[in-house]
Order: C-alpha cells, then structure tokens, then sequence
C-alpha cells in the first residue's frame, strides 16, 4: 500500500448517519439440561427501537434462571457471546442530483406481492421488502440511472434498487391504488411510519386485490432523487469478534447482579447514550450541553393496584441500583446521570402483581425520562427558552436508554479546499427561524461543526447557508477583499428529529473577476512574509 506523502491531503473518514434502528436479540437455543423440575430457562426483552447515537448503545433485559444464568456466564467467560443481534437500519446517504427513468410492469408486480403476501393475506414492513426484491429480480420494476447525464456504475444502481426508501416509496405509490386494498380504520392510525411501508400505507392493513384485472399496462415515471436519500439496511452478528476482548478482560462485558427473587420483581435496567465529554485537540467541544439526565419508573402499587373509581394506582420510583459491567457491586441512590457516573446501569424494581388487572398489563411499566440542559450553551434552543425536558412512555421496555432522540439534533460538519493562512470563510446559516455563524479559517477548518439542540426544527427538511469570503492584505495597512454568495445555497435535510450530514461541501463564491489577481498577490505576498518571519 502506497505511504501518504507530506503533502497529501488529510485521511477522510465516512461516517453514515443512521436514522433509524429496529432492533431485535435471540436468545440462546439450549440443549436439554437439567431435570424436568429444574430446566434451562430464558427470555429477552427490548424495545425494538434502538439508539442511532454516534456513541448510542442498543440494550437488552435477558432474564434467565440460575442454570441458564450459569450456561450464559460460562460461555461468555470461555470469549463467546450466546447472543445474536439484528439490526433493522435506516441509512441516510448523499447523491448528486440522479435522474430515474422508471418502468413499472403492473401485472409482474401484483405477483410479486401476491406471492410474498402472509398466509392471512396482509402485509407487514418485512414481507413488503421481500416483495420488492421480487419485483427487481423479476424486472416487475426496470429503470435508467443517470447522474450528469452520464450512467451510473452497476453497484451503485444495485443499491438504489434495492436499499433506496424513496425510489421504493414513488414506485408503489404509483400503482398502489390498482392492486392493493387497505383500510385506514384496521390495523392502526394511519400515521407515517419509519419504513417504506410505513409511508406509503401509513400503518393501515393491506391486502391484495381480489378483483385484479390483468391489462398489461406498464406504468413510466421520472424520479429525481437529491442530495439525501434513506436506505435501508440490514446487518446481524453475535460479536464474535469480541472474543479476544472478552477474554483477555471479561469484567467489561459480564456483570452478575443478583436482583433476588426475580420471578417476583418487575425489573427496569436504564442505561444512557448522553456524549458527557469530549473535546479535539483544537479545543472544538463535542459534548451534549447536558448537566444532568435523570429516569423514574412508575408501576401499580402491589397491595393496592387500584385506587379510586378502579383507576390504576400507581407507586413512582426515582431511585436505584447503580453498577457497571466493570464492577462486581454497585451501591443504591437517585437514579440521576452526570459526567461523574455516565456508564451506570441503574435498576429499578417492583414487587410484581400476583393477579392481572385488565387496567394494566402485568410487565408494562411507565418511564418518565428526563434531560436537564445547559442553558448558557448557545447550542441549545429549545422550546420557550426551556432547559428542561421531559418525555414520559408506556410500554414493556424493561431497558430504557436516555438520548438525544427525546429532544432534536441538527449537525452539520462543513468541508472546503485547504485555506490560505490570510483567508477568512463566515458561513452564515438559517434554519427555520434560527440564524448562526460560523468563522472557518486555516486553523479550525478540519473540525468546523454547526450543532443545534432543539425541538423546534423536526418539520423542517432544509436549511439554507450563505459564505462570505475575506482576503487579508500582507500588511496592517492593505484593505481587506471581502466577497459572498449571490444567493442562499439549498441543503436537504430528513425530516424527524434527528438531522445528520456528517461532510457538506461548501460551496464557495467565484472570486469578482476584476479582484482575482489582487487576491492572488495578496495570499502570495502573505505566504512569503510567513516563511520569512516578517508577517504584520
């Protein structure tokens, strides 16, 4: 492999944004052990909806009794994990403007999805991706891809068959009213979803027209698809990979924490994805403007679940457990994070109700969430000037992560060709009712981050910026050259709460073309006053 030369320009490392996360665990497949009166017992819980944090970790309540507690511990103390995790991505990548030249072949469509549809009929978010393969393998679906007028590679064209959300969504849209029947009304509020699927039904039930006449039509559309598209994606392990770590110290990835009696317990472990500190070597602060995150759990009271008018009486608890996979003892207190505690795991636990109540189902638990903000941090902007959020569920997920998904997210990482020690870019942003600055120069340009954390801008889908550019003189006394965008320049954004673009490329102002020879005198003159020492 060549070595990088002095003079080469810096590394790049990609990093593509995750919009979403549906996540799942499998649980060991014992073999029969044990007696009869005493098996191997285990189940897993989770929320389906993992972290997209850049630091975010995906948890999981797997409850055993003691043997397969014994079976788990010893398999990953021998560097195995026993688990494998799947991951049910939403990807977000940027394109140049791609012109699509779609061809829709009504009847290979419909049998593709008759054949993919379930046994009852319906359709869910995972047969529907089944039969969109179909449809691209069968050539139900044909398109031209250009980009700049020119065709795009094969495996670029590959992934936006197969992965791209939007060329998904347009597709069906298109023909869905002639082979598809669903209803509104069954099956869920028809709200957007995550998916495609999702999106395009809005979480009715589907079915297949009974009443299909086969016409031979095929159906042609234009597509353009800008700057940001989602992808789906899927990926799945059991972190094998990490057996030379585990082994080497496996107290980072076992913790034995004995709750007792645990078949009679309600058991909620919080952990959280809060990025408490980190700073570059340039001094740029990458951390959450959080000061603190706090979690409380309410459940029915065990000796009296029902209160007046046999509405649910519930007991709240707002302490817990504190231990970490590190340690092997943890101690008691307010379940509360800050920079001094940010890797605790903090359980909390009900005596579990010996009788259902119809009011309540036995494992579901109300999590009230909340994130204490640094007000003087001009990052945040929230909501009438609050520093305080808070976000309450009501669901069985046993493993809640605090994050910033509760609130809103906007970063942006700015990027242009190297600048001259005399130059000065001012990158002056607007998203929605908000207006920023950002200074970029030769010294922070490799770490030029725009951040916002707000719930104010979940609806927006694009923000606009404007450069100004000024051209020191060599000397004090030389009139600086100051020039700028015509016009605001246009960057799509996903709408939702997060809103990722981890490397826009600026783009700059032409120079005024009677100016250009006195900038470049200027950044000459600078250069050599710099190298000799002298500069003013």
């Amino acid at each position: 492999m060549p070595q990088r030369a002095s003079n080469d320009p810096d590394p790049i490392l990609g990093i593509v944004p995750i919009l979403g996360n549906d996540v799942s665990i499998e649980i060991p497949q014992f073999a029969p052990g044990g007696s009869p009166a005493a098996p191997l017992w285990a189940q897993a819980q989770c929320a389906q909806k993992g972290s997209i944090e850049a630091t975010g970790i995906s948890s999981f309540l797997v409850s055993c009794n003691e043997l397969a507690a014994g079976a788990i511990a010893g398999s990953l103390q021998a560097g195995v994990s026993p688990f494998v995790v799947n991951y049910a991505l939403t990807e977000q990548f940027y394109l140049p403007t791609c012109e699509i030249d779609v061809d829709i072949d009504m009847d290979k469509v419909y049998d593709s999805f008759s054949v993919a549809a379930s046994v009852s009929g319906l359709f869910t978010s995972a047969s529907f991706q089944g039969a969109w393969s179909a449809c691209v393998t069968s050539g139900a679906i044909s398109t031209v891809m250009k980009i700049d007028e020119a065709a795009i590679p094969a495996d670029l064209k590959t992934m936006i068959m197969n992965q791209c959300q939007q060329m998904q969504t347009n597709a069906i849209n298109w023909v869905k009213d002639e082979i598809f029947s669903w209803d509104p009304s069954n099956g869920g509020d028809a709200q957007a979803q995550s998916t495609p699927f999702g999106s395009i039904f809005g979480g009715a039930s589907v079915s297949m027209k009974a009443n299909y006449q086969r016409r031979s039509i095929h159906v042609q559309q234009s597509l353009t698809l800008d700057t940001s598209v989602a992808m789906s994606d899927g990926k799945s392990g059991d972190l094998s990979d990490l057996e030379p770590a585990i082994k080497a110290d496996v107290s980072k990835y076992l913790a034995i924490v004995d709750i007792g009696q645990f078949f009679q317990k309600i058991q909620v472990a919080a952990t959280n994805a809060i990025n408490w500190k980190e700073t570059l070597p340039d001094g740029t602060n990458l951390s959450d403007p959080i000061m603190s995150a706090m979690v409380s759990v309410s459940y029915p009271n065990y000796d009296q679940p029902l209160g007046a008018n046999n509405t649910v009486n519930l007991q709240t608890l707002g302490q817990g457990y504190h231990y970490t996979t590190a340690e092997t003892t943890g101690t008691d207190g307010i379940a509360q994070w800050t920079s001094n505690n940010p890797v605790d795991v903090i359980n909390i636990s009900f005596l579990r109700l010996d009788n259902t109540i119809s009011q309540w189902p036995s494992d579901q638990v109300l999590v009230t969430k909340t994130l204490i903000f640094d007000g003087n941090d001009p990052r945040v902007d929230l909501t009438n000037n609050q520093t305080q959020v808070v976000v309450t569920t009501t669901d069985n997920d046993h493993t809640p992560v605090i994050d910033m998904n509760l609130v809103g997210y906007t970063f942006v990482r700015f990027m242009c060709r190297p600048l001259p020690a005399n130059v000065t870019l001012v990158v002056n942003t607007t998203l929605g009712s908000r207006n920023d600055s950002i200074t970029i120069t030769s010294a922070n340009q490799k770490s030029c981050i725009w951040e916002i954390f707000s719930d104010k801008y979940v609806g927006e889908t694009s923000f606009q910026y404007t450069v100004q550019v000024t051209v020191q003189g060599p000397n004090f006394t030389d009139n600086p050259i100051v020039y700028q965008s015509p016009q605001p320049i246009t960057v799509a954004l996903p709408p939702g709460r997060v809103k990722y673009n981890p490397l826009l490329s600026l783009q700059l102002p032409d120079a005024p073309p009677d100016q250009v020879a006195a900038i470049n005198t200027y950044i000459l003159q600078y250069q050599r006053q710099a190298l000799a020492g002298t500069t003013t």
